[in-house]
């Protein structure tokens, strides 16, 4: 049994599942509409390699990089990552497709989870099959690394932190969801009373 059935397995979610499937997608289009608009603008505003604006100075900059890794840059250097992530993309999101009735039975903060994973893998698959398997990426921040220097933190986009931030809240949900489950049949547990002792049948006189 799959995670996504085993979550459907829950007492139904108080919203129809029409209703769930509309706010899932309507997330889901935004999600993926404002990644591709900063994608495009960032495209526009500069070539590769450029710092585009400064919001914070040693903090938090606006470039144009190129990905052909994973969010974050994670393996970009593998020569056949750029299509080796576009095929892991199209997997996760024939999965949502496919288990997608019990998806819409989820409880909402998980249904909102995964319809920020799934723009956030399509967004980055667009641009994997429009772009020769480059991702653009263009939110650059600088982390403290002690004696005053500063550690630049890989490149991301608006995809990646839908990826990301999607995929904790619902595990973060699912966790906390299990562990009200197995303290409420503890309490109810304890909540029974023991049962009586068997009576031993009468000897016979």
């Amino acid at each position: 049994m799959s995670v996504v059935e085993d979550r459907a397995a829950a007492p139904p979610a108080a919203v129809q599942p029409e209703t769930a499937a509309r706010q899932f997608l309507a997330l889901a289009g935004v999600w993926l509409v404002l990644d591709q608009l900063t994608k495009a603008w960032v495209n526009a505003s500069g070539p590769r390699g450029s710092i585009l604006h400064t919001i914070l100075p040693s903090w938090f900059q606006i470039s144009h990089s190129r990905n052909t890794g994973a969010a974050f840059g994670m393996l970009g250097g593998h020569p056949a990552g750029r299509w080796l992530f576009a095929l892991v993309a199209v997997v996760a999101l024939a999965v949502l497709v496919a288990y997608r009735r019990q998806v819409w039975r989820l409880p909402a903060p998980q249904r909102v989870g995964l319809a920020l994973v799934a723009a956030g893998a399509a967004g980055n698959l667009v641009d994997r099959l429009c772009r020769g398997g480059e991702v653009i990426d263009f939110i650059r921040i600088y982390l403290p690394r002690g004696g005053g220097n500063r550690y630049s933190f890989p490149d991301f986009n608006v995809a990646d932190i839908g990826v990301t931030c999607g995929m904790a809240l619902y595990l973060i949900h699912t966790v906390y969801t299990d562990w009200q489950l197995s303290r409420a049949a503890g309490v109810e547990a304890e909540a029974e009373p023991p049962a009586a002792p068997a009576v031993p049948p009468a000897a016979p006189r």
